[in-house]
């Protein structure tokens, strides 16, 4: 979900059974809505799986006949000159000041750029990532060299440093802070300094949706709505949103 000015922009999917013609409806789409979520514009009825608002223009991947892949595409935010950017994957998660970081997805997994000013793309770094994500001037990735853990790169001096010791599935950056879920016999969300120090366990398992909002860190068991978890970022004060239970609550009472 992207909020721009009096607007959130975001990718939905429902579905609802149709069980008198024997099929189920689905009906998906990139979405523009106001903040109470009202007067609702699809800008394009489409299955994406990440969305990034840049400017003027919301940048999404969705599948295209005949190729194998999720490529890139930008349309306005009032639903005009709707683009096909790559033939590619590009992830467009991670973004600051009209660049879009990310991993290469063809010969090697470098580190790239994409202006989305220019659409001209450019090498950063040779060191073969996954899913980077550019923060005060480093970007923190996956390192598919050193069996997933998660490291972060210098971009002002090179430096690479390993804030994990453990294979990571998952991860998120506010605060000075990195949260992170590792995967093994005993997996566990962390949360560490974003220069190393301090790694703490925050909670003992598996864990998914790790998100950052009002300060706070959210996140969830693996494979279960409820309950949601959250904690002030850099605290060990976890507690259950239980906001977010009512709710599911009440969406469940519905069915």
């Amino acid at each position: 979900m992207n909020l721009g000015g009096d607007y959130l922009y975001y990718y939905q999917k429902n579905s609802s059974a149709a069980s008198s013609l024997g099929f189920v409806v689905h009906v998906s789409g990139l979405y523009r809505s106001d903040l109470n979520g009202e007067h609702v514009l699809c800008l394009d009825k489409v299955d994406c799986d990440r969305v990034t608002l840049i400017g003027n223009k919301v940048y999404y991947t969705k599948a295209v006949d005949g190729m194998n892949t999720l490529c890139l595409h930008s349309i306005t935010t009032s639903k005009k000159e709707p683009t096909m950017l790559t033939n590619y994957l590009l992830n467009p998660a991670s973004v600051s000041n009209g660049l879009i970081y990310y991993n290469g997805t063809e010969q090697n997994h470098y580190l790239y750029t994409y202006d989305a000013r220019t659409n001209n793309t450019s090498m950063v770094a040779q060191y073969n990532m996954w899913f980077p994500v550019y923060y005060g001037n480093s970007v923190y990735f996956l390192n598919l060299d050193a069996d997933y853990k998660l490291c972060r790169l210098d971009l002002a001096d090179g430096n690479l440093t390993a804030l994990s010791n453990e294979r990571v599935d998952c991860f998120n950056i506010a605060g000075g802070v990195a949260y992170y879920q590792t995967v093994g016999s005993d997996p566990g969300l962390y949360m560490v300094g974003i220069d190393g120090s301090n790694p703490t366990l925050l909670a003992q398992g598996t864990f998914h949706n790790i998100n950052i909002a009002g300060g706070y860190v959210f996140y969830q068991a693996y494979q279960t709505e409820i309950p949601m978890y959250m904690a002030p970022i850099g605290s060990t004060a976890v507690r259950t949103f239980d906001d977010a239970k009512a709710a599911a609550m009440q969406h469940l009472n519905k069915k």
